[in-house]
């Protein structure tokens, strides 16, 4: 037997430089861990980048989330309709809300088939069960909705979501014949900075930017609304008069001025000068936190091994039985088709046990070595770590 490639990686056979081109996202991750950047987006021998782990929780909210910002956003642009008439019906089949369900599923099964960590995900809903969730989640939004909106701002009925402008018109220009632009791509020459605007739109001779959002209000949407307004700006030579974040349940709107322009242009330069420099050490600095537990290349990261072996105790064990922990061990005993008997880097001792099938997932496993696990079950109040399919085991 012999350990799959991705779990037997120690570091990156060529580190990632910082990103050639800046989105809001990628600035937000790098500031919230540079080395969690890095290691994410650096080189493995045959991998480009380190594969992240596919979540079927994470994967079907995708899905529905996608289904619904559609909805959400055909249903704005064409004046919200009343339920059950004729336009709200045209707007229905324009997203082809289950075609788009079944399209998004075979896509994300295909690259899980062939992605060297997806040995143990499965889809837990199928079309039908995702169908009905975005159908329950739509029907409790949108009277919410047909309420928060004023009907003095719902744009015109040509203004259809599919307008959309070629890199070499002049987006300003469109705008004026068109009436408003959807899914428009910007680019900052000189910050490298770029971002994918919702919707531009002209109301009565104001140009107005808004993003549309299926969840709750979130700080972070008004300044990346704020970095999409100096886009604008800086490629039209315009200030947008507004910003609007489009929630279910209302409107955050506010307003610009000309001479928040190049504040706002500076503030990203700085920050993206910030992250740049952030990612010129090897390996950048790690930030340590409670949301680590998330971090999908954790097992690189010594910081945070260190914490878990400062906090790891067998009491420390018996108060999480039942739950999923992480944990560095070294095999002590023989390993069989069933288990081993591992010890802590402190030296406390633990049964790792597992069902005699997942051996060929998570081992080989040879006596002395070192192991990082992830996800391991507290089983008989911290004496035993089992080994589940979601687990992962990485070999050093």
């Amino acid at each position: 037997m012999v350990i799959n490639s991705i779990y037997s990686l120690i570091r990156p056979s060529s580190w990632a430089s910082p990103p050639a081109k800046y989105s809001y996202s990628s600035l937000l991750n790098i500031e919230k861990c540079p080395l969690q950047w890095q290691m994410m987006h650096s080189s493995y021998h045959d991998f480009d980048a380190f594969p992240a782990r596919p979540n079927p929780a994470a994967v079907e909210g995708q899905i529905v989330h996608s289904v619904l910002e559609k909805l959400f956003k055909m249903f704005i642009v064409e004046g919200l309709p009343k339920m059950a008439t004729s336009d709200f019906k045209r707007a229905v089949a324009n997203v082809d809300m289950r075609g788009t369900i079944r399209l998004e599923i075979e896509n994300h099964k295909r690259r899980i088939n062939s992605h060297p960590r997806g040995a143990a995900f499965s889809m837990r809903s199928n079309q039908q069960q995702l169908s009905n969730k975005v159908i329950r989640l739509f029907r409790s939004i949108y009277p919410q909705v047909c309420k928060s909106y004023p009907k003095k701002r719902l744009l015109k009925k040509d203004f259809r979501s599919e307008a959309k402008v070629s890199s070499d018109q002049n987006p300003l220009n469109f705008l004026k014949n068109h009436g408003a632009i959807s899914e428009l791509k910007l680019y900052h020459q000189e910050l490298c900075f770029t971002g994918i605007i919702d919707l531009v739109w002209d109301d009565s001779g104001d140009i107005v930017i808004s993003d549309f959002k299926t969840g709750k209000f979130h700080s972070e949407y008004n300044e990346q609304l704020l970095f999409y307004a100096v886009l604008w700006w800086k490629v039209t030579g315009t200030t947008p008069k507004r910003l609007e974040v489009c929630y279910p349940d209302g409107i955050d709107s506010f307003s610009l001025k000309k001479e928040q322009m190049v504040e706002n242009e500076n503030f990203l330069k700085s920050r993206i000068s910030n992250a740049t420099k952030a990612l010129s050490d090897i390996p950048a600095n790690a930030n340590v936190d409670k949301d680590c537990i998330f971090c999908d290349v954790r097992q690189f990261c010594h910081s945070y091994w260190e914490r878990v072996d400062q906090k790891f105790s067998e009491s420390l064990l018996r108060n999480h039985n039942g739950s999923n922990v992480d944990v560095k061990l070294e095999v002590a005993g023989q390993p069989s088709e069933y288990g081993f008997e591992a010890v802590s880097t402190n030296g406390g001792r633990i049964s790792v046990v597992y069902e005699s099938g997942l051996l060929k997932v998570h081992g080989p496993f040879t006596q002395g070595n070192t192991i990082y696990i992830l996800n391991g079950s507290v089983k008989n109040k911290g004496k035993e770590l089992e080994l589940k399919p979601w687990t992962e085991v990485f070999h050093h």
